[in-house]
């Protein structure tokens, strides 16, 4: 519980690896699925689950850079939008957890 109260008075703790800066369960209240839970985050080629539904995918290629891949997924057991993202180069790959949903 201690944990839990000292991440909600660090917001930027609790927002680690997030890719929109939105609020995660210990501050929604929202709790991720099982499933969800046991996504690694920023691995670039880390599994999902199977109750991930896609639901867009872009593909672009940056002016005189690399071109990336940029999927969205959203949990049908808890809600939780997600974002996949596979580049030849840069940082910020792999799964990263946009918003909690309420199941």
């Amino acid at each position: 519980m201690k944990a839990a109260q000292s991440a909600a008075k660090d917001p930027a703790a609790s927002r680690e690896g997030c890719y929109s800066g939105l609020p995660l369960v210990i501050e929604t209240g929202m709790p991720l699925c099982e499933n969800c839970l046991s996504i690694q985050r920023d691995t670039l080629g880390a599994p999902g689950h199977p109750a991930l539904r896609i639901t867009d995918t872009q593909r672009r290629k940056l002016p005189g850079s690399y071109s990336e891949t940029i999927s969205l997924f959203h949990c049908a057991q808890c809600g939780a939008d997600w974002r996949y993202r596979e580049a030849k180069g840069g940082d910020d790959q792999g799964w990263a957890l946009l918003r909690e949903g309420a199941a």
